[in-house]
């Protein structure tokens, strides 16, 4: 898979993607990514921060945006980002991450194995 199908992919299911991010919980989904190296510090606090007053599905779709942009530096941060998804989120969340991955053009993801 590459950074277009991958980005493809985003775009064909941001919808989704942004459902399943907020009924994950964003912060627990932007503290995840920020771990995994996927987003900076800097862009977990600003999609963290209280004085914004962004809604969660603004802070989720910022989170894909960022993303996005890091599928230039990394490939692999759309499968740790897909991971996380499937880990931390509900039934439907999990149903979105295996579905971005089938659009990306991956089978399954290590931790998709059942």
């Amino acid at each position: 898979a590459d950074f277009e199908m991958a980005n493809e992919a985003i775009r064909k299911n941001r919808p989704g993607l942004i459902d399943a991010i907020v009924s994950s919980g964003v912060f627990e989904i932007v503290s995840e990514c920020e771990k995994k190296g996927i987003i900076t510090t800097d862009v977990k606090n600003k999609l963290t921060s209280s004085t914004t007053n962004y809604t969660d599905e603004k802070r989720a779709d910022m989170l894909i945006d960022n993303i996005s942009k890091s599928l230039l530096r990394k490939q692999m941060h759309m499968d740790n980002f897909l991971c996380i998804l499937y880990k931390k989120g509900n039934v439907d969340a999990r149903v979105v991450a295996e579905r971005v991955a089938s659009d990306y053009g991956v089978d399954y993801l290590p931790e998709y194995r059942k």
